[in-house]
């Protein structure tokens, strides 16, 4: 949990998970308008994080600018597709339409057609759903 923690301790933490070999995933979900998602990408590789976790309700367009600008910096993306929650498949089993002349699909779908397009890193699905898996 990093929200007690100042950046010298985030730093620390990080510092000392790589001297034994060790990645770091800011397993924050981010899922905001581009300047944001700029801005904290950017502050969380400040901190030593060598990943984010990302939520695509964002849009594809701006789950691509994370993952170009992330892979310039030779950091990871990875994706959201379904949360664990048992109440998460209310939304992420709901059925959306991509573009006007396709057929509905369920959301989780959805995010992880973007995720395969824009070349994330890895993808997250809740253990909970062993059939989406």
């Amino acid at each position: 949990l990093l929200l007690p923690l100042g950046k010298k301790e985030i730093i620390r933490i990080n510092k000392v998970a790589h001297q034994y070999g060790l990645q770091t995933i800011a397993d924050i979900k981010l899922n905001d308008i581009g300047n944001t998602n700029e801005i904290t990408t950017e502050m969380l590789w400040d901190f030593g994080f060598d990943a984010i976790i990302v939520n695509p309700i964002m849009g594809s367009m701006s789950l691509k600018k994370i993952v170009a600008s992330a892979h310039r910096k030779n950091k990871g993306v990875i994706a959201l597709c379904h949360m664990s929650a048992p109440e998460a498949k209310l939304s992420y089993d709901m059925n959306v339409k991509p573009s006007k002349n396709s057929r509905p699909i369920p959301l989780y779908q959805l995010f992880l057609k973007w995720a395969v397009v824009n070349k994330v890193d890895g993808i997250i699905v809740g253990a909970t759903f062993p059939k989406i898996i």
